[in-house]
């Protein structure tokens, strides 16, 4: 009965090892060998070091998930324009995309291909991403300048739908550029 014990608690470790081997170092402090007898100290000690590589492998694991860049879902399915603010772009990407959030220029430039993204038609509003300096503001992944960011790449702060303002757009095939406020696009979705 002992035997049989052992053998199935080696099987057992055995199968642990093998199975985690590959995500992660790890090392087992007690190895036995058949018809030996071993000790609870002993298969405690091996238990405590495969959970500690689970464990590891898990917290490894979560870090990568929760850290992953957000992917471009596509351009929502209903239009805003310029001046309906934040909270109505928001809007019009959860509808369309459940956990979604606009697209920041960074995100949509650095989002891995996504071949489901979806309404690739036309223009879409993008936040941007900005560099100020002494006189002129750079949206930094479309490389155009201006003096006054709130008129140029905002639609002063997506507060006004005059065509004297202008904010940031996508286009279907990815060219970042600028639009009149007065207009209605959908937005730039990203997950």
């Amino acid at each position: 009965m002992v035997r049989k014990i052992n053998f199935v608690l080696v099987m057992f470790v055995t199968f642990l090892y093998s199975g985690t081997s590959v995500a992660g170092t790890l090392s087992v402090p007690n190895s036995f060998s058949s018809g030996s007898t071993t000790s609870a100290a002993d298969m405690n000690s091996n238990f405590s070091a495969v959970a500690t590589a689970v464990n590891d492998n898990d917290t490894r694991i979560t870090a990568l998930e929760t850290s992953s860049a957000p992917v471009f879902q596509g351009f929502s399915s209903g239009t805003v324009d310029g001046g309906d603010g934040v909270f109505a772009l928001a809007q019009a990407c959860s509808a369309s995309f459940t956990g979604s959030k606009i697209c920041n220029s960074d995100e949509l430039v650095n989002s891995v291909y996504n071949s489901s993204a979806s309404n690739l038609s036309g223009m879409a509003w993008l936040l941007p991403r900005l560099s100020t300096g002494d006189t002129q503001s750079t949206e930094l992944n479309s490389g155009r300048e201006n003096g006054d960011p709130w008129q140029t790449f905002s639609c002063r702060g997506w507060g006004s739908d005059s065509n004297a303002y202008t904010g940031t757009v996508v286009s279907s095939v990815g060219e970042l550029t600028i639009r009149g406020c007065d207009q209605s696009y959908p937005v730039a979705c990203c997950k």
